[in-house]
């Protein structure tokens, strides 16, 4: 508790009879210009970084009866912070995966038809062509008179002309 003056009336962490006037600190100065105010800053009485707030209270009739001060060590902060952060990081990496995994699902479920249709035509699914369910016989034409050629070729010099 802090009286408008800027005396410090009472503190959870030091006799405030021994504290200096706290009129000018900043969250003060906020809170008398607006009814509110906030600080980061070190703490001289603490030794330690700090988060401060403040709220200018009124008496009876309207006029400035001192304000009320909170303070949190950043530390404490920056410990819910960097749960924070760790729980968005996991959460990401999490997403990451499984848009990752998903990916890899609709790449294979895409290409696995095109793979099938790479191979010669009697391999393709029937939905494709329904009428080429075989591969073909022996090649024998009476205007042919060479030997059999035997399906599928056995080498990749049968298919070029």
């Amino acid at each position: 508790m802090i009286a408008a003056d800027g005396g410090v009336l009472a503190d959870s962490e030091r006799d405030a009879q021994t504290m200096e006037n706290h009129s000018t600190r900043p969250e003060i100065q906020d809170a008398r210009e607006r009814g509110w105010g906030r600080a980061i800053r070190h703490s001289d009485t603490l030794g330690a970084r700090m988060l401060y707030f403040s709220q200018a209270v009124a008496a009876p009739g309207g006029r400035l009866a001192g304000y009320v001060r909170l303070a949190l060590p950043l530390s404490a902060v920056d410990a819910r912070l960097d749960k924070l952060r760790r729980g968005v990081a996991l959460g990401a990496a999490g997403a990451a995966l499984a848009a990752l995994l998903l990916a890899a699902w609709l790449a294979r479920r895409i290409a696995l038809p095109l793979r099938e249709m790479t191979g010669p035509p009697w391999r393709w699914p029937r939905a494709i062509i329904p009428a080429v369910s075989s591969p073909p016989g022996p090649t024998k034409s009476a205007n042919w008179r060479g030997p059999s050629m035997a399906w599928p070729p056995s080498s990749a010099s049968a298919w070029t002309a």
